[in-house]
């Protein structure tokens, strides 16, 4: 049934494949060599031994968060409400230099001093989270927010984090959301076919 389910959503974004249509060259080169990168990376045999090495989407996920953690080499990752230690073995792998943190509530979020990269999993209080995390991002950051079209109020989430004028610029994957914040982009939403 999941593959039958994926094929749909493949087929519904099809016309938003690898980049196709969008104008702004950052994005562009963001679609093409970060999120849609087919080619296989350095550490990437070393994390098929993980837990999730077996369930598809799992490890899809894990791969783009290597590949962005990796892209922004952020000092410090946080990882709100992880439902396994997985995510971060990919966020940690991505950039060795880099100290991952793990999260489990807003008043967390608030006391660390800003957020450069923020994986959030949406469960718990996670909108109070994501508005806390919000003081403490900068023009450089990136928000990613997993599972997004999970139900109709992670949905209703999405559509408030895409409007909201901090958020300038989104990408759409369907199994997470990634959010930036550099003021002299337009604000546009883009979906992607992933």
């Amino acid at each position: 049934m999941w593959s039958i389910k994926r094929c749909w959503i493949w087929l519904c974004r099809m016309g938003h494949c690898r980049g196709f249509g969008v104008q702004s060259p950052w994005a562009y080169q963001l679609v093409r060599y970060v999120i849609n990168e087919h080619w296989p990376y350095y550490r990437y045999a070393d994390l098929s031994s993980s837990t999730m090495a077996n369930d598809w989407l799992s490890q899809h996920l894990g791969r783009l968060y290597f590949r962005l953690s990796n892209y922004m080499q952020a000092q410090q990752m946080v990882d709100y409400r992880p439902e396994t230690d997985d995510w971060q073995q990919y966020l940690h792998n991505g950039n060795l230099k880099a100290k991952v943190l793990r999260v489990d509530t807003a008043d967390a979020l608030r006391s660390l001093p800003r957020v450069e990269l923020l994986r959030m999993s949406l469960t718990g209080d996670y909108k109070t989270a994501f508005w806390a995390s919000l003081q403490k991002v900068e023009s450089s950051s990136l928000i990613i927010l997993q599972d997004i079209w999970r139900d109709a109020t992670t949905k209703a989430f999405w559509r408030e984090v895409q409007a909201d004028a901090r958020c300038t610029t989104t990408f759409d994957l369907y199994y997470c959301g990634l959010v930036f914040f550099e003021a002299k982009r337009y604000k546009k939403n883009y979906i992607i076919n992933f």
